[in-house]
């Protein structure tokens, strides 16, 4: 497990996550993992990362992105996603889900393979496009075979004061608590 800096070299301020990652691209090079797990640090959970890594690979997707069916956390890019019955990702929005609405809204939560990372990240890049959900996910929804995986655990998404003040509350629920530590 690494966990790598959102920010290019030197004193370079964060530009999108396509930059970030362009910045590690010598770490992933050199790297003898076969996928990636990318996850945002605003989201707290326990997610058994096997688990998801293991639907990833059952379902044959290209890319896997961890998801969870509730309202949406007021962000005003959160990822909203139109999952087919088999688990297949037909449509994806940003900022698309209402307040108060439910829907499934993405966790910041990714695998995929190593070298696809790298080889859309370089295109992305080359095109002058820094947003990964937009210019990597939301274009390539309909040519990349994309699935969610319903994350079944506790998270909760720190976006706000609010959300922060919610996410302690919650850990006064003792189940919340045994769940999540």
């Amino acid at each position: 497990l690494y966990f790598l800096p959102p920010h290019g070299a030197g004193d370079q301020m964060y530009a999108g996550r396509i930059a970030s990652l362009l910045s590690i691209t010598p770490f992933l090079r050199n790297s003898r993992e076969e996928y990636v797990i990318m996850s945002d640090c605003h989201v707290v959970g326990n997610i058994d990362y096997e688990l998801l890594l293991q639907a990833h690979i059952d379902s044959g997707a290209e890319i896997t992105i961890g998801y969870q069916r509730r309202e949406a956390p007021p962000i005003s890019d959160a990822l909203t996603l139109q999952v087919a019955r088999d688990g297949r990702v037909n449509d994806i929005r940003l900022g698309y889900c209402h307040e108060g609405c439910e829907c499934d809204f993405g966790l910041g939560l990714y695998v995929m393979r190593k070298d696809l990372l790298m080889s859309l990240t370089s295109e992305a890049a080359s095109r002058n496009q820094m947003s990964f959900e937009r210019d990597v996910l939301q274009r390539h929804v309909d040519t990349l075979r994309i699935y969610g995986y319903e994350v079944p655990e506790y998270t909760a998404v720190i976006c706000s004061l609010n959300s922060y003040f919610q996410a302690n509350m919650d850990l006064l629920d003792p189940g919340v608590r045994a769940a999540l530590f």
